[in-house]
């Protein structure tokens, strides 16, 4: 006989790959290749007016001093990198969406295995943090795309020859980070969802991110 326990996760991974079927057999826009973020930068938001409305104010100069501090943090960093630093970096090097699906998935399998005393997960429920966690991902990735076209800010491997770039390098621009962005509205969107889960490894995660853009 088949567990329960093995019954439930193989109807919630039913239910969550439908789900995701779904959503990729949609018209709508997907994460583009990064030649094609100025282009990106123009899509249509869900919830701002516009990818301009969160624009943040422009970065330093290149031969701004503050510029030259950043540089010089940068390289001591990676100076002093560790194997639990470049492990992190392999880590979140990957699509700036990819790790907050999963964490999204862990936490909604976690909570079917509790139906039906706790319906945090039901398969409406399930589409219901899927479509807020990506429509957030989406809108802010499509802020910080615009502020990279908006600013074209090289990269601080192509200023200062100390610096490697360990993780992918955006085409357009490095400032801002859209793996940035998509922790941090991550972040908040799945801490609001799941208010009695461990939000605090929420924002851990977030801080790795930068943790992560800092050091590669």
């Amino acid at each position: 006989m088949i567990p329960r326990v093995s019954l439930r996760r193989t109807a919630w991974l039913a239910a969550v790959l439908l789900v995701l079927a779904n959503a990729q057999c949609s018209e709508g826009p997907t994460v583009p290749r990064r030649a094609d973020e100025s282009v990106a930068a123009q899509w249509q938001p869900w919830v701002l007016a516009s990818a301009a409305e969160l624009r943040p104010a422009a970065p330093p100069s290149a031969s701004a001093s503050e510029t030259t501090r950043e540089l010089d943090e940068l390289a001591q960093l990676q100076s002093s990198r560790t194997a639990t630093t470049d492990s992190l970096i392999r880590y979140w090097n990957v699509l700036p969406t990819a790790r907050w699906h999963q964490r999204t998935i862990d936490l909604l399998e976690f909570y079917w295995a509790l139906l039906p005393d706790v319906r945090l997960a039901t398969p409406v429920r399930s589409a219901r943090v899927f479509s807020l966690v990506n429509v957030a991902m989406y809108d802010a990735m499509l802020a910080a795309w615009d502020a990279k076209v908006a600013y074209h800010r090289r990269s601080p491997a192509q200023i200062d020859r100390r610096i490697q770039s360990l993780m992918e390098e955006d085409a357009t621009s490095s400032y801002p980070s859209d793996h940035a962005a998509a922790a941090a509205a991550a972040a908040a969107v799945l801490s609001y969802l799941f208010p009695n889960d461990d939000t605090l490894k929420l924002h851990a995660m977030e801080r790795e991110v930068g943790d992560a853009a800092g050091a590669g």
